[in-house]
This record gives C-alpha cells, sequence and structure tokens, in this order.
C-alpha cells in the first residue's frame, strides 16, 4: 500500500509540475510573439485555461514518462537496438506534430509562419526537456515541493510582472 501511495504522489506530483511548465510555456511564447498563445474567451470550453493545460500536461508527462520507460527497457533487452531508437523516434514524432496541429494556423494567421520549424522543434524541445527534469527531480521527496514552489514563483512573476500588463484583456475561463 505505501509504494501505491509513493507512485501516486509521484504521478500527481509529476502532472502538476508539468501543468505550470505549460502554463509557463504558453506565456512566455505570448511574451515571444507579442499575440496571446493563452486559450481565452466565449469561443473556448468554460474553464479550458485550467483543465486544457491539465489534460495536456498529464498526456504530455505520461507520454515521457513511457518514453524513459522504453528506453530504460532497451538498455537491458537484446533488442534494444531497435526498441530505443523506434521509441524516441515515435516520441519525437509526437512531441513535434502536437505544437504543429495545435499552433500552426495560430502561428500563419497571425503572420509568423515562417518561424514555423524553429518553433516545433523548441516546442517538443521543451517538453522532452521538462519532462526529464520533472521525472528525474520529482522522483526525490525532498526535492518535490521545493520544484513545485519555484515553478509556481516563476509562473507568477511571469503572469503578474510580464504576461497580465501585455495582455489586460486575458481572463481565466
Amino acid at each position: 500500500m505505501a509504494k501505491l501511495r509513493e507512485r501516486a504522489a509521484y504521478a500527481l506530483y509529476s502532472i502538476i509540475a508539468m501543468y505550470l511548465f505549460f502554463l509557463i510555456l504558453d506565456h512566455a511564447l505570448s511574451l515571444i510573439f507579442g499575440y496571446n498563445f493563452q486559450p481565452y474567451g466565449p469561443h473556448v470550453p468554460l474553464g479550458f485555461t485550467v483543465w486544457g493545460h491539465l489534460v495536456n500536461g498529464t498526456i504530455a508527462i505520461s507520454g515521457a514518462w513511457f518514453w524513459l520507460k522504453l528506453l530504460s527497457i532497451s538498455r537491458k533487452k537484446r533488442y534494444g537496438l531497435v526498441l530505443g531508437p523506434l521509441a524516441t523516434a515515435v516520441w519525437l514524432f509526437i512531441a513535434c506534430w502536437v505544437p504543429y496541429t495545435a499552433d500552426a494556423e495560430h502561428l500563419i494567421k497571425n503572420g509568423s509562419g515562417a518561424v514555423l520549424p524553429w518553433y516545433v522543434a523548441a516546442n517538443a524541445a521543451y517538453v522532452t526537456i521538462a519532462g526529464i527534469a520533472i521525472l528525474k527531480l520529482v522522483k526525490k521527496t525532498k526535492w518535490r515541493l521545493a520544484f513545485l514552489l519555484a515553478l509556481f514563483a516563476a509562473f507568477l512573476l511571469i503572469h503578474f510582472l510580464l504576461y497580465a500588463p501585455m495582455f489586460p484583456e486575458f481572463q481565466w475561463t
């Protein structure tokens, strides 16, 4: 029972951390590009600003966990020469495909279509690095709370000092 509780805590901390990473990512993209990447408004389902990032973060951290687990298995098995590269190729395809399908139209509509390949690659790298960092740091109980508090503090600073003044029309829906 204790092992199950520990795994549940690990999963919950990982999901919360990736949720904060996604909030920071949307705010950072908005600041970099000068137009909003944070979904809100009447065309967005009620609460999407919160649950959309939670769902995306859960899927992303689950995918990163699964990818790292397959890499770990591939190092121990004789078919590792196939499993490791295949798992990495699938992970990278998904990590690139998701931001492309989610944001390509938004970037093109706002005149930033030329940076789309760089955007997709940077977004995939961000999610991959965040996933690895989360899954490594959150494993150790003593770092969990400090890591989440640091992420939350970073989000608050970015939101109130940079994002909110630039996008005063934004509302949490």
